[in-house]
């Protein structure tokens, strides 16, 4: 379970990063030869209802139950919980200048609701000497992850409700900052770039923050959760809709712009004294971030080293283009063009795991191998002309005619003299047996 575990947050996060790497471009999509728009764009539904009627035959019953379930584990709360404060610690001066304690204890100190870890995590000086593996969260659900996750990042409480209510946050007994109303001017316009559709209202999210700092986290997470349960419930027409206004609000620096409205309206407090100023050395070292603003190579091959799986390139600059803005900024996809783009990432993936399907076939499967080598020995646009038309063979005129029957009659059959209902019987549970008989002793039919 905990291999499984790391799988489906490798490539969470492999997807994540792919999204991240977006930069402006100009691109016209095309069509695979002789599939056109409308073809595309019912394949997506079609496709959609594939999966969910796949998903719906297993025990989960729906492809949230199968997927979201691997997220709400005590290994990926451990991993996420390790991941993020070792990676702080490596510049735990700056961090603690800020008066944020992110060490083992200090973040300890706030897991009271999850007893096994904070006794662990007290026995530990530094992070690289704690173990939190198998470790017991008691979390199980959507609610009790999101409610961990924003415990585990509650050192940043006061400073986030600086950032994002306008509140004041104080470095020392003298020196201190206050923020602005951050949730509205970043928050919210970041959430809504990645199709979130269900956004916490901002005079809901400030009372409730003012009663309890957790909540802004959970809030925040909460509307993404919405958001991937909308993913999970119709994948393709849902992500052939978002995805390019998540690349043009990336691209068009908007990722930039909200943390620049974090930032800049910051007031440096001394004495009780407040005054307006800029972190500049904080503002350029964001804007020299290439995790935020530059484009960056990643090798996606080495982020899925764990599941043994390869990633074909993806251009999100070509999705990207796949988008008109409307004057206000909203984002319009062209889905079917969308679609195109994925599936001949899809296509390519499986092409690189090719060696990896057939072994997922396991024993005795020569004809499905050698199925797989001829799908892969035609071009991606064929196998995606062939999947498109498969989906869409039944396109044109068709027989509405209902069909109706009369009631069935009893008739009295009379058997063959001497041959008795039972050993019609016999010969008919027979037969199949003997029919095979005859053809093995004859070869194989032609």
């Amino acid at each position: 379970m905990i291999k499984k575990g790391r799988k489906v947050i490798s490539l969470l996060t492999a997807m994540l990063l792919i999204a991240l790497s977006v930069m402006p471009g100009a691109f016209a999509v095309t069509y695979p030869e002789g599939i056109t728009a409308g073809q595309l764009s019912a394949t997506i539904e079609k496709t959609d209802i594939i999966i969910n009627t796949l998903a719906s035959s297993t025990k989960e019953g729906s492809l949230e139950g199968i997927i979201m379930p691997e997220l709400y584990k005590d290994e990926v709360l451990s991993s996420l919980t390790s991941g993020i404060y070792t990676a702080l610690e490596e510049n735990g001066e700056s961090i603690s200048s800020l008066g944020l304690d992110v060490t083992p204890s200090g973040v300890a100190s706030y897991l009271g609701a999850y007893p096994e870890i904070k006794q662990r995590l007290e026995k530990a000086g530094k992070w690289s000497e704690a173990s939190l593996e198998g470790a017991h969260w008691g979390v199980n659900d959507k609610e009790g992850f999101i409610k961990a996750a924003s415990a585990v990042l509650s050192p940043f409480n006061d400073l986030l409700y600086a950032l994002l209510c306008g509140g004041r946050y104080s470095l020392n007994a003298l020196v201190g900052f206050e923020g602005a109303k951050g949730y509205e001017t970043a928050i919210i316009p970041t959430l809504k770039s990645l199709g979130c559709l269900s956004i916490t209202d901002s005079s809901v999210f400030y009372a409730e923050a003012k009663e309890n700092k957790s909540s802004m986290l959970e809030n925040i997470l909460g509307d993404i959760f919405l958001l991937a349960e909308r993913i999970m419930a119709a994948p393709c027409d849902v992500l052939t809709d978002i995805l390019p206004g998540i690349a043009y609000f990336l691209e068009e620096g908007g990722l930039d712009e909200a943390v620049s409205a974090l930032i800049e309206p910051l007031r440096l407090q001394l004495f009780n004294i407040s005054t307006f100023i800029k972190i500049e050395t904080l503002l350029s070292f964001i804007q020299d971030s290439e995790s935020y603003t530059q484009s960056f190579t990643l090798n996606f091959n080495d982020i899925l080293s764990s599941t043994g799986l390869e990633m074909a390139e993806i251009d999100l600059k070509e999705i990207a283009s796949c988008g008109s803005v409307s004057s206000s900024g909203t984002v319009t996809s062209d889905k079917p063009a969308v679609f195109a783009v994925l599936l001949r990432w899809i296509v390519d993936t499986a092409r690189l795991n090719s060696d990896a399907l057939k072994d997922m076939l396991g024993e005795n499967s020569a004809e499905a191998s050698e199925l797989i080598d001829n799908l892969f020995a035609k071009n991606t646009d064929d196998i995606i002309a062939l999947l498109v038309k498969l989906l869409n063979d039944t396109e044109g005129e068709y027989n509405d005619y209902v069909w109706s029957f009369t009631a069935f009659e009893s008739l009295n059959v009379s058997y063959t003299p001497n041959l008795t209902k039972e050993k019609f019987q016999r010969v008919v549970d027979g037969i199949d047996e003997l029919l095979d008989q005859v053809i093995a002793e004859g070869g194989e039919y032609k």
